[in-house]
């Protein structure tokens, strides 16, 4: 008996399973895979057990909490810099202080993420915290505010470290104190090369002259004598990793709906 052709509908079916079934492992690939949002985004591991709805729902709150916290402290420094007469000197020669005391941490955040399960990380401890007494000599008042952070610092990085349970976690926290690093470096030559097209805002020669400013701070150099610079670099520095970050998950969430919308359309075309 001759074979009956397939008909036209039952063809057109065929043909649009397949590009569905192709689209979900695009999708698929696209989530898992790539490499660039793999750094942010949580992937699975055989390794590790899913998180509950309870687990997920904690660490959303943790991650909009750090957003938010970061998001605020950039709106404050821009504050201080337009605004600066709302605040005293100290406040502003403190902030460029501790802007300074950032490349300690980041620095030794490479070390302390690639031997966080390992002894050698409390030997690392009194090394930058010699940096981190010498930084805190240079704050005006009698606040041990650099010491503080640091231990408080050290001691969240010390706790996560033996949180870490994979090998890629600690990939994942290797690759972005690296990332900070590099975010430091950028920000402050920048600002320092390109000096002369950061602009003033309220921290103006005049107004500081006013403040008396240069006579009350206990350090001086290039960087100190010029607050509106460390300003500049703090707002970038705060500002480009967190828009980073916005970026990946609102292009995550957006490959997301585009992708229902697709699938929606073929659900539709098979009816």
């Amino acid at each position: 008996m001759a074979k009956t052709p397939k008909s036209k509908v039952a063809t057109q079916k065929e043909i649009t399973q397949k590009k569905q079934h192709a689209l979900l492992q695009k999708n698929k690939r696209q989530q898992y895979d790539d490499p660039i949002f793999s750094s942010f985004i949580e992937t699975t591991s055989a390794k590790r057990p899913p998180l509950t709805p309870l687990q997920q729902g904690v660490q959303l709150f943790f991650s909009l909490f750090d957003y938010a916290t970061q998001l605020l402290y950039i709106a404050f420094i821009i504050t201080v810099w337009w605004f600066p007469e709302h605040f005293s000197v100290q406040t502003i020669y403190n902030l460029t202080v501790l802007f300074l005391f950032e490349f300690i941490l980041v620095h030794s955040g490479v070390f302390m993420a690639a031997f966080a399960r390992t002894k050698l990380v409390f030997a690392l401890i009194p090394f930058y915290g010699i940096f981190a007494l010498i930084i805190n000599s240079m704050i005006m008042g009698d606040e041990n505010l650099i010491i503080w952070l640091y231990a408080v610092i050290v001691a969240n990085r010390i706790i996560s470290g033996y949180q870490v349970k994979t090998k890629e976690e600690m990939g994942k926290n290797l690759f972005y104190s690296a990332l900070l690093v590099l975010n430091f470096m950028l920000c402050l030559f920048s600002v320092m090369i390109f000096k002369f097209l950061v602009p003033y805002g309220g921290l103006t020669p005049q107004y500081l002259n006013e403040i008396n400013y240069l006579y009350l701070i206990p350090q001086h150099s290039d960087y100190f004598n010029v607050p509106h610079i460390g300003m500049a670099y703090g707002t970038l520095f705060y500002g480009i990793p967190l828009a980073c970050i916005a970026y990946i998950n609102i292009s995550s969430i957006y490959k997301r709906i585009m992708f229902r919308i697709k699938a929606h359309k073929i659900r539709t075309t098979q009816r």
